[in-house]
């Protein structure tokens, strides 16, 4: 894994890719540090900057990660990674962790941006640490997600458009809240389409019908036996469910100064649930 984290630091400096991602990152920062915090004197870094450049995650993580596997698997390397005598996990990993390593760099912009602010006015210390471990959390997590997406795809700048879609999706699911159809039957429709999207990835992934039909049956059978049951849980059910998937609503509670643990654990839930699907859908095609 240590060779493979390597090499991908390697390739991010060797090229544009590493000092792409910090002069946009910088940019974004420094415009709300000096216009808002040094210029207004406001103190709460984390609500006045960290809350107002989360946006740059819809640029910043295709960027990242749309090469990490695409690459390989368009290059035709991948077979080489595939059939050395080291575990798919230990690879994923490895690509993974070294763009986390960038992110990571980041948010020492972001103390060392605090920390000059502190010389002039009185930072809140607490919110703002609260706020940059929220800020890395969630980088973390939309990190897994395009990994996922890069093992998936066999071309790089297809994988950097799917998920620059999919992130400004996640990032704009609070807005839809207005619009979304209050019935319970819409949330089972809802739920009914993720469960079949789930099983046509394991059938994709697995080769197996039998899998695919089960996971169908389980989620339907799970899905009619909740709504017979709890029907109040399906009332306004598209709002919940978005409201407790929303990323951005997470993010913003850290902002606010206090260290959610819940959000926390749900964000590294995430990053997990998405790095053991990416690993899972790699070493299919060592079989297949």
């Amino acid at each position: 894994m240590i060779l493979i984290y390597q090499k991908e630091m390697k390739s991010y400096f060797h090229s544009l890719t590493a000092y792409l991602f910090f002069a946009l990152f910088l940019a974004a920062s420094g415009i709300y540090f000096s216009v808002i915090c040094l210029n207004k004197g406001y103190g709460d870094y984390a609500r006045y900057v960290l809350a107002n450049i989360s946006f740059v995650y819809i640029v910043l993580v295709p960027m990242l990660t749309m090469r990490l596997l695409a690459w390989e698997r368009e290059q035709k390397t991948d077979q080489l990674l595939l059939t050395a005598p080291i575990s798919v996990r230990s690879v994923v990993l490895g690509k993974y962790l070294a763009a986390a390593s960038l992110l990571a760099g980041a948010m020492l912009v972001c103390l060392a941006e605090a920390g000059i602010l502190s010389a002039y006015v009185q930072v809140n210390w607490p919110g703002t640490l609260a706020g940059i471990a929220g800020f890395f959390l969630l980088g973390l997590c939309l990190l897994a997600i395009g990994t996922f997406i890069s093992s998936c795809m066999t071309n790089s700048m297809a994988a950097g458009t799917l998920t620059f879609s999919i992130i400004l999706l996640l990032m704009l699911l609070p807005n839809l809240y207005e619009v979304l159809p209050e019935r319970g039957r819409y949330a089972c429709i809802f739920v009914g389409v993720l469960i079949g999207a789930a099983a046509t990835w394991i059938y994709l992934v697995t080769g197996s019908g039998r899998a695919a039909a089960a996971t169908i049956a389980l989620g339907a059978g799970g899905l009619l036996a909740a709504y017979l049951q709890f029907p109040e849980w399906f009332d306004q059910g598209l709002a919940k469910i978005i409201s407790w998937c929303s990323l951005s609503e997470r993010f913003q509670e850290f902002c606010q100064g206090s260290f959610n643990v819940s959000s926390a654990f749900f964000f590294l839930s995430m990053a997990a649930l998405f790095l053991y699907m990416t690993v899972w859908e790699t070493e299919s095609r060592r079989w297949f």
